[in-house]
């Protein structure tokens, strides 16, 4: 089998964890490691690699400059998004496009599973009231529950299915919107509905949806009205996934009761983002993916992807 040569576009070699570039080498595969900030760094360190590997949010590779990459077979991202990637540009131009939700599905859905739990149960609010002196106040009782309610999943890929997985032994019932996923739905025992069900059938939506010409700006006034108005929306995809002013009307209007989003657009949000003084909305800074574990995953599942397409 002929060496691999890979160029990490996101990394300098002494950032990557000895044990890292050790896998790395015992698979045959030649890495080169410097973190580019411009399409000039990328041309002149990875001109000659047959993949193109980038962590975190891409910066240099363009739909521009793939013509000038005459090597490159492949576009690796470790994670799951591929919005910043210029996807349709490379299957025009025979280049794979790789990624790696295997690294991070389990802790996004733990952390959408707590966020939904937060809302039901007002977890901020209470916390919020027992820190002002209040205790057991009528006004802080929880006013939803979870257990038989209906959870509506807009996409079906390795992290919703996680999070049905998670909340089995709550017996919900479960609707899923994804026209791309049907059959695995059905295998899942699911039901696969359309849009419009989803919305106005839903006591809690969770977004699981890639960023797409589709996809951005998805939920938005029409959207939020068709809502129940005790439904909760809960966000761990993209920020553009929803139009955020369409959102800050519905949260103040009550269209819908509440929000908890792990993702904004743009992120950070703005000092006087109006979400921000919202009480019915939770908001955690993109760390859904974040664990303990979460550095060794991202290498080891980026690793194992590049000796799968290696062995291709």
């Amino acid at each position: 089998m002929s060496s691999l040569k890979v160029v990490i576009v996101s990394d300098n070699a002494e950032n990557l964890p000895d044990w890292v570039r050790d896998e790395i080498a015992a698979a045959g595969i030649e890495l080169v490691a410097k973190k580019c900030k411009n399409t000039d760094e990328l041309l002149k360190y990875a001109a000659g690699a047959e993949l193109i590997w980038t962590r975190g949010r891409n910066e240099v590779i363009t739909a521009e400059i793939l013509p000038e990459l005459k090597n490159c077979k492949a576009i690796m991202r470790s994670g799951s998004g591929l919005d910043d990637i210029p996807v349709e540009a490379a299957k025009k131009s025979d280049i794979k496009v790789l990624n790696t939700p295997e690294a991070i599905a389990p802790t996004v859905a733990e952390h959408t599973v707590a966020l939904l739990f937060a809302l039901a149960r007002q977890i901020p609010q209470h916390d919020k009231a027992v820190r002002q002196n209040i205790w057991l106040s009528e006004e802080t009782w929880a006013k939803w529950h979870v257990y038989g309610q209906t959870l509506g999943l807009v996409g079906f890929g390795l992290i919703a299915r996680h999070v049905v997985k998670m909340l089995k032994g709550f017996d919900l019932n479960f609707l899923v919107f994804d026209p791309y996923a049907e059959e695995l739905i059905e295998e899942y025992g699911l039901q696969a509905v359309s849009f419009e069900r989803l919305l106005t059938d839903s006591d809690f939506i969770s977004l699981h949806c890639p960023l797409t010409r589709e996809t951005n700006r998805l939920f938005g006034e029409e959207q939020f009205k068709l809502m129940k108005n005790s439904a909760f929306l809960i966000n761990t995809s993209r920020g553009g996934v929803i139009d955020e002013q369409a959102l800050i009307t519905a949260l103040r209007e009550h269209w819908i009761a509440g929000a908890a989003l792990d993702v904004t657009d743009p992120e950070p949000p703005d000092a006087d983002n109006p979400l921000l003084k919202l009480d019915n909305v939770i908001i955690t800074p993109h760390i859904a993916a974040f664990s303990d574990e979460f550095a060794r995953n991202f290498w080891k599942v980026s690793i194992e992807k590049l000796k799968s397409y290696h062995c291709s």
